[in-house]
């Protein structure tokens, strides 16, 4: 028995959705409400992200500030020292 590349195509194809469901079944997105469910799951990662993102900006922020303003009070300091002030 010959089998041609449009028979193998389609029995691969088979496949593919069979194991693509077995998959959406075991993750539990098997029901009507699963495209909701994703959307939702990908706009709560894409807050998380930006969360992330926004912490870490916060965060130089603020040693960028304390190192500035330790900066200049050790300036102050030094020129009250030095009687320049």
């Amino acid at each position: 028995m010959q089998v041609n590349e449009k028979t193998i195509a389609e029995i691969i194809e088979r496949a593919a959705e069979r194991s693509a469901d077995r998959v959406a079944e075991k993750l539990g997105l098997n029901d009507k409400d699963a495209p909701e469910d994703l959307r939702d799951l990908r706009g709560m990662l894409a807050a998380w992200r930006d969360m992330k993102t926004t912490a870490r900006r916060t965060a130089v922020r603020i040693l960028t500030t304390l190192l500035i303003g330790g900066f200049l009070l050790f300036v102050g300091i030094k020129s009250k020292i030095l009687g320049l002030g």
